[in-house]
């Protein structure tokens, strides 16, 4: 329901707003319906939310709406209860991440992966892994590594970047 951003921040909101709305409308016509609503709540808030007070109002019309809430742990039960009015917690599952180990193959040795990606045998790899986003502080990361750099290590920065101009910083 937000807008993607434009050079004009009156047609932002004003898309958003509109995009809200009819977000709104749909959540209420699908309670109407026998279908249900099934959140899992990834996050507290959208991670660049330009605008707090209508993500606000979307979320707890979705805790009213939704048939049943899920999340990853208890602490993230307990935090969705400490944030919003209409958190119920009889509504939310607690539901894990599965694991993984077997939907991979997994055939390729040590050596065979330091190789292919032209890594020495005696260096250590700092990683970070994920969607390249500026909240992330990946310039935090870069400076402490800056700090304990050694020869034998390498900072690997593996990702995809969100936004180009923090690419493009990031790069530089």
């Amino acid at each position: 329901y937000m807008s993607t951003p434009t050079e004009s921040p009156i047609l932002n909101t004003l898309a958003t707003v509109a995009r809200t709305a009819t977000f709104l409308i749909d959540l209420f016509v699908i309670t109407l319906s026998k279908a249900e609503i099934v959140w899992t709540v990834h996050n507290l808030y959208n991670h660049e939310s330009q605008y707090p007070r209508i993500e606000r109002i979307v979320r707890e019309f979705l805790f009213v709406t939704a048939a049943s809430v899920t999340v990853k742990c208890g602490s993230a039960a307990r935090t969705i209860e400490d944030e919003f009015w209409f958190a119920n917690p009889n509504k939310m599952e607690i539901i894990r991440d599965g694991a993984y180990l077997d939907a991979y193959s997994d055939e390729i040795s040590r050596d065979n992966a330091r190789s292919s990606l032209s890594i020495d045998e005696d260096t250590f790899v700092y990683l970070f892994f994920g969607t390249i986003r500026r909240y992330k502080g990946i310039h935090t990361l870069i400076d402490a590594y800056e700090k304990v750099r050694r020869p034998d290590t390498e900072l690997w920065i593996v990702g995809n970047p969100k936004f180009e101009d923090y690419e493009r910083e990031l790069r530089s």
